[in-house]
């Protein structure tokens, strides 16, 4: 099994921010705290090197993350209370 990573580069709109500003900003449906596992962990890199959640991004920065899917949250259902007569 092969794990299949994306990729993207910096452009010039997201100089100067932090790596988890940046993640924000790109994939909105992604919570924070996964996002810094998978930082804390050393999936995400930064130009081939592990970065940290402050990392500042320069244009041109290439980051490399795993692909990350979205699981719908589990509808939550109450037992059916009847009162008896």
């Amino acid at each position: 099994m092969t794990k299949r990573n994306n990729s993207a580069t910096v452009t010039l709109e997201d100089d100067g921010i932090r790596l988890d500003r940046w993640f924000k900003r790109t994939l909105k449906d992604i919570s924070f705290t996964i996002i810094a596992k998978l930082i804390r962990k050393g999936s995400i890199r930064v130009n081939g090197k592990k970065a940290d959640i402050s990392t500042r991004l320069v244009e041109g920065d290439q980051i490399v993350y795993p692909e990350i899917f979205l699981t719908a949250k589990k509808e939550q259902t109450l037992p059916n209370f009847k009162k008896q007569s």
